[in-house]
């Protein structure tokens, strides 16, 4: 049996070689591009722009879980009309840590419709490992800069609108 194997794998590799190193570049630059799939696809967030109160905000959206689990982790800052907007499968009760920030921000809890029904102010890396959440079901939440919300007079019960 180990010798079947053997031929079998030398017949493979002398078919390679006897096509040239055209089959051998094509077949690494497959394994290659499903390796890269394997690793990033889902990892990257697509932007859009929202109003929060009359303000309008460009955003990331984390609509999987991976890019949920990430957030804003690892960067260095926010612009002052930039922001993540979480989106969930359903309402529920998210909580929210402040685990590898670099930054302080304000974050919002939403509803289904886009009410704010939760908000925390600047809040601070230091706060790690302690868990926010809000009291009221929500289906969005919104990251933006410290004091965007104090700033621009946003509270409790104003929509933002997607």
């Amino acid at each position: 049996m180990v010798s079947s194997v053997s031929e079998t794998s030398r017949s493979f590799f002398d078919s390679v070689r006897a096509s040239g190193p055209t089959l051998l570049v094509i077949c690494l630059i497959f394994v290659g591009s499903v390796y890269a799939y394997q690793r990033y696809a889902g990892t990257s967030a697509t932007f859009r722009y929202i109003e929060v109160g009359t303000q309008r905000v460009r955003v990331d959206v984390a609509d999987t879980e991976l890019l949920r689990a990430k957030g804003l982790s690892g960067r260095e800052r926010l612009k002052p009309y930039e922001g993540m907007l979480f989106v969930f499968p359903e309402e529920g009760n998210p909580g929210f840590w402040m685990k590898d920030m670099q930054f302080p921000i304000d974050i919002a809890w939403l509803s289904t419709d886009g009410r704010i029904v939760h908000m925390v102010q600047v809040l601070s890396p230091d706060t790690y490992p302690t868990v926010f959440k809000s009291p009221n079901p929500a289906r969005f939440v919104l990251e933006l800069p410290a004091g965007f919300f104090e700033t621009h007079r946003i509270k409790e019960g104003d929509f933002v609108h997607f």
